[in-house]
């Protein structure tokens, strides 16, 4: 298995600081960033707007607003919630719903994140979003430059005919408390969920089965499910299930060298001319128009489930009760926005060094997780986080991409 590999290579890595002698060199920075608000805000897609079309998970730095600077983040935040104190970048994806019996809404609370490189900050954000950046060529990998913002995802997307695109957004049922299950590489299975529904039929077929069933979710035997009608026709959950964790994998490794931004937020950035590099990977040469090398970035959200186990408000003709915070209850239009805010060439210095892996690189600093925690942003737009709604915030609103 590869994230077993990548293990071993890990363990190596931290008896030595993480200042090299890593994966073949590959550098892969591993860091938890607590929520810093959780609001119907989208300076991307919807700049000045309030409210957006959907409520965000956002994370990073505190100077996210709706009309946040195009400028340097950075000289614009005073705190982050994330790991890493220099990064002041703000990263934000959807929420997730869960729809009851009657039709009301509840927002999914999420988790921290598995014990990986001794990277104990992480395990305990209580929610928010695990980032990466892969420098898979240190020394040839050009970091984000101040201003710089991208969209990866479609919030639209309900189906993906293209199949090239399957390792940058999918899901892993859990199979056991404490991420019991989490053996493989994200997004690197090629029978990986790549839905909620995939996903959640992972989690029915582990709860409502016999323990020879166990292993259902873990990578080698998971199950890449076609047929819509094959989730009708399942039976609901009777006993205790497992969270669910969500990828989302730009693939965007190349950069025109240009423009900071573009309309739609991905023109100015593409795939190598082979499709989206496997993570960890440099892959294809990059096109003569996006010349330029530049991080893998992914994030990754843990949503405790767990908390809707009761068969008493699930759907009655076994429907899949997830929806993400824009009504897609496919997965397909999970979508990660990010604005680029680190200080100064911070970043650049973890791209150039060879072997880091988790939350330690070079000369990077770090805060203490209560530290990162009283960073904050005043919610402006007053809606009930955690109560049972009539309907999803926003949901008739038109949404823009």
């Amino acid at each position: 298995m590869f994230w077993t590999t990548l293990f071993s290579f890990a363990a190596l890595a931290e008896a030595a600081p993480q200042f090299g002698g890593g994966f073949g060199g590959v550098t892969m920075l591993r860091f938890g960033c607590p929520n810093v608000v959780i609001d119907r805000l989208d300076p991307l897609v919807n700049p000045g707007v309030i409210p957006s079309a959907h409520v965000h998970q956002i994370v990073g730095g505190d100077g996210f607003n709706a009309s946040m600077t195009t400028g340097d983040v950075a000289e614009t935040a005073q705190c982050t919630t994330c790991q890493f104190s220099e990064d002041f970048s703000n990263y934000w994806t959807a929420n997730l719903y869960f729809k009851a019996r009657n039709g009301s809404y509840k927002r999914v609370p999420q988790l921290g994140h598995a014990l990986q490189f001794n990277d104990q900050f992480s395990t305990q954000t209580q929610g928010g979003i695990l980032v990466y950046y892969v420098s898979a060529q240190p020394g040839q990998i050009t970091a984000f430059k101040p201003g710089f913002r991208m969209l990866s995802g479609d919030a639209m997307m309900r189906s993906r005919p293209d199949t090239k695109l399957k390792r940058q957004n999918c899901y892993r049922c859990y199979t056991g408390p404490n991420y019991g299950g989490d053996t493989g590489a994200p997004c690197m299975d090629d029978r990986f969920a790549p839905t909620l529904l995939t996903a959640f039929w992972h989690l029915w077929k582990l709860i409502i089965n016999t323990v020879s069933t166990l292993r259902l979710c873990l990578p080698s035997h998971a199950q890449v499910v076609s047929d819509p009608t094959f989730f009708s026709q399942r039976k609901l959950p009777t006993t205790v299930g497992h969270p669910v964790r969500s990828d989302i994998d730009s693939g965007f490794s190349c950069w025109d060298g240009k423009n900071l931004d573009s309309p739609n937020h991905q023109d100015h950035v593409a795939y190598p001319t082979t499709g989206p590099a496997n993570f960890l990977s440099l892959g294809g040469s990059c096109p003569s128009t996006h010349p330029i090398r530049i991080p893998q970035l992914m994030y990754e959200v843990v949503w405790d489930t767990t908390k809707f186990n009761d068969q008493s408000q699930w759907p009655t003709d076994g429907s899949q009760p997830f929806y993400l915070s824009t009504g897609d209850n496919t997965g397909y239009g999970q979508h990660g926005d990010y604005v680029f805010g680190w200080k100064d060439d911070s970043l650049q210095k973890a791209m150039d060094t060879s072997g880091c892996m988790g939350a330690r690189c070079a000369s990077l600093l770090t805060q203490d997780i209560n530290n990162a925690k009283q960073c904050s942003v005043k919610k402006v737009v007053a809606e009930d986080e955690d109560g049972w709604l009539d309907e999803l915030p926003g949901i008739s609103m038109p949404m823009a991409m």
